[in-house]
């Protein structure tokens, strides 16, 4: 059969993605949703049916592709002060060996910590990401020896030898998202650090989650001892130990008044912040400038909303009175309510407006 030149350039593009990722024919099948039998004629050129609903399958799936490649771009890392310290603290797990705990807010930079400190140290670390699905002991053993390249055993014990055998002296685990550990699951990668020690080798096992991750594994209840007393760092991260240097260093593309406005706002105790999308927005600059504007202006109307004491949110019969002047009612609070008028104050710049109360807004 003959293709014409766009199919031939997709068949090639597809040809060249089986070969960078190393794909066999039934994982790119599996990728494509296309079954093997049909992408195998597809390259042979022997397909009989009208072969353009594949050609459009393949089309949809690369343009896509070209597209988030265009689109997105994952931020590198900043070392700002939080994610240096925990990067320190990994470090020193793998140094001394034994358990530490780095927890603390969403967003502040734990886990792109982590992937620093693995990205520099690939030969020693490894990076684990936790799940409530996978926190029994021999999913968690399974999820290890499948992340190392020990050979995958059947019973707890075996799987456990195997996984000892394969790690080596120096090394450092760390397991993000640890909050969903149960204490079997800890004890159990206790023994690893234990066993090492007991050998004169060590073997770090470093635990990043949110404060929960603290709360329980930090624990000094009786259940948690062995685990508590183990533990020789425990450090804990909250929104407001945020500096504005990071701010400086995660928005390099926005001004000082900006940035000032940004730091407001992360280091505001009843909110998550915006260090989330810092460290984990794969926006390019002007589209995640873009998004901040808007993102700015929802986090700004949550904190008038949370901390206005001169305001309250109109009701739906001022919301009236409002757009009847042609006020946006999700902008402007009550400041006062006469049998008068109104006076109004803006949300983002505090500006305010007495708007007068007669029949025609009576009757609205």
């Amino acid at each position: 059969m003959e293709y014409t030149e766009h199919q031939q350039s997709l068949l090639r593009k597809l040809e060249q993605l089986q070969k960078d990722e190393g794909l066999s024919l039934s994982a790119l099948s599996a990728r494509l949703g296309i079954s093997k039998g049909a992408l195998s004629q597809l390259f042979s050129g022997s397909y009989q049916a009208n072969p353009q609903k594949m050609f459009a399958k393949l089309e949809s799936y690369f343009g896509v592709k070209d597209q988030t490649r265009q689109t997105y771009q994952e931020s590198g890392y900043a070392d700002t002060s939080i994610s240096t310290e925990i990067y320190d603290i990994i470090g020193v797990c793998q140094i001394k060996g034994g358990l530490a705990i780095a927890a603390g807010d969403a967003g502040i930079g734990k886990t792109k910590a982590a992937q620093h400190f693995v990205a520099e140290h690939p030969n020693n670390s490894v990076l684990i990401t936790l799940n409530p699905c996978l926190t029994s002991i021999k999913s968690l053993l399974r999820l290890i020896a499948d992340r190392i390249g020990a050979p995958m055993e059947r019973s707890r014990d075996a799987l456990w030898y195997s996984i000892r055998q394969k790690l080596s002296d120096g090394t450092v685990l760390i397991f993000d998202e640890s909050q969903h550990l149960p204490l079997k699951t800890i004890e159990v990668l206790r023994s690893f650090s234990d066993d090492f020690a007991d050998h004169g080798q060590t073997l770090g096992i470093c635990f990043i989650g949110n404060l929960e991750t603290v709360t329980r594994i930090g624990s000094k209840k009786a259940e948690f001892a062995q685990i508590a007393n183990r533990t020789k760092q425990k450090k804990l991260y909250t929104r407001s130990k945020i500096q504005r240097e990071d701010i400086a260093k995660l928005f390099p593309m926005l001004k000082d008044g900006k940035r000032n406005w940004i730091f407001c706002i992360t280091s505001h105790r009843h909110r998550r912040h915006s260090v989330a999308w810092s460290t984990c927005s794969p926006m390019p600059m002007t589209t995640r400038t873009t998004v901040m504007r808007g993102w700015w202006q929802w986090q700004s109307t949550w904190i008038w909303r949370s901390e206005m004491k001169n305001g309250k949110r109109p009701t739906k019969a001022q919301k009236k009175i409002l757009a009847f002047y042609g006020f946006h009612p999700e902008d402007w609070l009550i400041s006062k309510n006469t049998s008068t008028e109104l006076v109004i104050l803006h949300r983002y710049t505090e500006r305010t407006r007495h708007i007068p109360k007669h029949r025609d807004t009576e009757t609205i």
